[in-house]
């Protein structure tokens, strides 16, 4: 038999599989592959997609995709979550999100090459609840046709939320939902405890998917995005109030009701009515002893008071009845009266403050301005209903004689002799607010910028930011007076070079007015109210300040630990703050060839009154040299002197607040040092800047107010920023780098 034999089976695969593997080596040629007598011939020429009749295409390479990070059923706490893995000839990768029907790209590792082989990718848009993620490369390959796809690698990431969970009353949930990472869309169960006399009333709920009956203490739900749950609980029993009798009949108007109040769970507030009107009383221990001064009408006077607890409760009502048996509608004396004018000669109102003999007028002028004046003062009944006031202000200015006519106990008419203006008033008693001494207190003004802190006779003061910024410290002599029941006067003498005199007017404010249903429980010995500082007999400064049991220390003076607090020295002009944590410290100084860094110490209390503090510079590089020991002798529990820097400073002891930040991780630093701004933006582990530098870096915290920002940029330059913060997100900043001088400036912290 005789012409071209046919392949078998077997021989033509082999053919195909060598036809392709010469193709793939040919870029412009021809390759004849004979077989036994037969002959197949494949051209392909440069450029052309034709592999003539018969002929194959080069077989595609499928990339492949791995994902090493997250692992699958990883819990999140926010929306974002950037996943990192590796790939094979891949051009494209793709992460989806199937439940937010959106995808993005992914890209390399690093931005010095192109390649996929190491990626990363961030999906921003995570869902409450079960996100399922799905990571697939693709490639083209030539000579076919569109993008060949790898397998899809599926990742499962769940986005937790807390539930917003909420005890009302006395009871606790079990298990305690609270800070505890819920996933929307499954069930929890959860139950209602009340405390020992305490009892369950019902459960609210708001953003769940589902959940069962809202009365019973067991719950079940199913959460949803955003939810909220609270647990509501009352007391099974009520309050008690008790009331000191009073005398049955009195022939003073002025009277002050006593009682006492308490509930397993705590009174908020006693009611008193005096005739059938509300009248406010006051307490400095939640109620647990309370204090109502009232003015009695002639004759019979009504008088009922009850408690109020936390839940709702209501005591039994207590009634008394009280006769005043003066024959006059005035009061026998002023003392604990405040006299409200509805209008004084500008038209506006005006209140006077009574104390046994001094006074204190609160008035305004057309401007707003504060117009505190006070003096000595005396009062006399002229007939059953008039009265005679004179003031004699304390500054020397003519007195004023105020005629005044009760229409009954607590209001009538006046007129101010001279022409000097009419109109009505009210009596109102007063609380005995105004402390008698102030000593082991500290006062604080309303943006705590200012400190005051009483010793017996001495005192220190303290101005905030402390150091760059103008900040000031003196210390002295102070004489505190009480003038009347809410006002007083403090006037301090500093001592050595600082020299000057200031005087605070201090205007106690009642407590809030407590009504049934709402309850406020002021700081245990806290007081606070108006406060006008004057300098040189004229007023440059009001606001409110807060007085606070100053920190009660070790015994003696000097205390038994520096932790979380700071050490103000001052020496003239000069100026260092010194703040602790429990083994490290930060300092700043007010002078750039002052030493200024971080490190450990160690606080050795030798007796009550002298300590020795050793401190041990960490950084920046270079500064052991200036380790320092400092003997401290403390002349009060705030109040201490030590040489140091070969200088001798007084130093003030104050509690240190906690600003410091926990990272600086998302967040951007606008810091300005010299005549140079740059705004720096740090994430994990690294940083970038508007000068175009970037790099890594570590944040270290020292004390309360200070930590040390070292920064690595990538071209081996090191920059060392110790950051003292005034507030929650500013402050001071110092910087040292290599080959340059040591500089200050300010930063700011979004």
């Amino acid at each position: 038999m005789t012409g071209p034999m046919k392949p078998s089976p077997k021989q033509a695969r082999i053919l195909v599989v060598s036809a392709a593997a010469l193709m793939l080596g040919a870029s412009e040629a021809s390759t004849t592959v004979g077989l036994a007598a037969g002959v197949m011939t494949s051209q392909q020429g440069a450029g052309s997609d034709n592999y003539g009749e018969g002929g194959l295409a080069p077989a595609a390479v499928r990339p492949t995709v791995s994902v090493s990070v997250p692992a699958n059923n990883l819990v999140v706490t926010n929306s974002q979550i950037t996943l990192r893995g590796t790939s094979t000839q891949a051009s494209d990768i793709t992460v989806s999100n199937v439940e937010a029907n959106s995808s993005v790209n992914a890209s390399p590792v690093s931005s010095m090459t192109d390649s996929l082989n190491n990626w990363m990718a961030t999906v921003s848009d995570l869902a409450p609840g079960t996100n399922t993620l799905k990571i697939q490369a693709s490639a083209y390959n030539e000579g076919t046709e569109g993008k060949v796809s790898s397998p899809a690698v599926q990742r499962i990431v769940l986005y937790g939320q807390t539930s917003g969970t909420a005890v009302a009353g006395p009871g606790k949930m079990a298990p305690s939902l609270a800070d505890k990472l819920l996933i929307a869309g499954r069930e929890y169960k959860v139950t209602a405890e009340p405390l020992p006399g305490g009892k369950f009333l019902n459960w609210a709920i708001a953003g769940a998917y589902a959940y069962s009956s809202l009365n019973s203490a067991r719950l079940t739900f199913t959460m949803g995005p955003e939810m909220s749950l609270t647990a509501y609980f009352t007391e099974a029993s009520k309050p008690i109030l008790a009331m000191t009798p009073p005398p049955r009949a009195v022939n003073n108007s002025l009277i002050t009701l006593e009682g006492t109040a308490k509930d397993n769970f705590g009174v908020s507030n006693v009611v008193v009515t005096l005739n059938g009107e509300a009248v406010a009383p006051i307490t400095t221990n939640s109620w647990g002893n309370w204090s109502a001064p009232v003015y009695l009408a002639p004759g019979t006077n009504e008088i009922s008071a009850y408690a109020v607890n936390n839940y709702y409760g209501y005591s039994k009502t207590n009634n008394v009845t009280i006769v005043n048996l003066s024959p006059t509608l005035s009061p026998v004396a002023l003392d604990g009266g405040l006299l409200t004018l509805a209008a004084n000669p500008y038209g506006l109102e005006s209140q006077i403050s009574f104390g046994l003999s001094a006074y204190v007028d609160y008035g305004t002028d057309t401007n707003g301005d504060v117009m505190d004046s006070l003096g000595v003062y005396t009062y006399a009944q002229t007939s059953p209903n008039d009265v005679e006031i004179v003031q004699q202000d304390a500054g020397g200015a003519a007195a004023v004689t105020i005629d005044a006519t009760f229409s009954d106990a607590t209001s009538g008419t006046y007129t101010i002799k001279g022409g000097q203006g009419s109109g009505t008033f009210y009596l109102t008693p007063e609380w005995n607010l105004a402390r008698s001494s102030v000593a082991g207190f500290t006062l604080y003004d309303d943006t705590v910028a200012m400190s005051n802190y009483f010793g017996a006779g001495i005192f220190d003061y303290l101005e905030y930011p402390w150091i760059t910024s103008g900040g000031t410290a003196w210390h002295g002599s102070y004489v505190y007076s009480d003038l009347t029941p809410d006002s007083a006067w403090v006037a301090e003498v500093a001592s050595g070079n600082l020299g000057g005199a200031s005087y605070y007017f201090l205007h106690y404010s009642p407590p809030p007015v407590y009504l049934p249903g709402f309850w406020f429980a002021p700081l245990p010995g806290q007081a606070g109210g108006g406060l006008d500082v004057v300098a040189s007999g004229q007023a440059w400064m009001s606001e409110s300040f807060v007085l606070q049991p100053t920190v009660e220390l070790a015994a003696g003076f000097a205390p038994a630990s520096l932790d979380g607090y700071s050490l103000l020295g001052t020496r003239q002009k000069d100026s260092v703050v010194l703040t602790f944590d429990r083994a490290t410290f930060a300092l700043s100084s007010s002078k750039t060839n002052d030493p200024v860094g971080v490190g450990l110490y160690t606080f050795t209390p030798v007796d009550g009154k002298e300590a020795v503090l050793q401190l041990n510079f960490l950084n920046p590089p270079g500064l052991s040299a200036d380790d320092a020991t400092l003997d401290l002798v403390f002349s009060s529990r705030t109040s201490a002197t030590a040489s140091f820097n070969n200088g001798s400073y007084h130093f003030t002891l104050a509690k240190a607040g906690n600003l410091l930040p926990m990272t600086l991780s998302g967040r951007s630093m606008t810091s300005r040092v010299g005549r140079a701004g740059v705004k720096r933006t740090f994430a994990l582990n690294s940083f970038s800047d508007t000068a175009g530098g970037a790099g890594t870096y570590t944040f270290a915290p020292y004390s309360p107010h200070a930590g040390l920002l070292t920064l690595n940029y990538a071209t081996g330059r090191v920059v060392y920023q110790q950051l003292t913060f005034g507030a929650a997100a500013s402050g001071t900043v110092f910087e040292t780098k290599a080959g340059g001088p040591e500089q200050t400036g300010t930063f700011t912290l979004k």
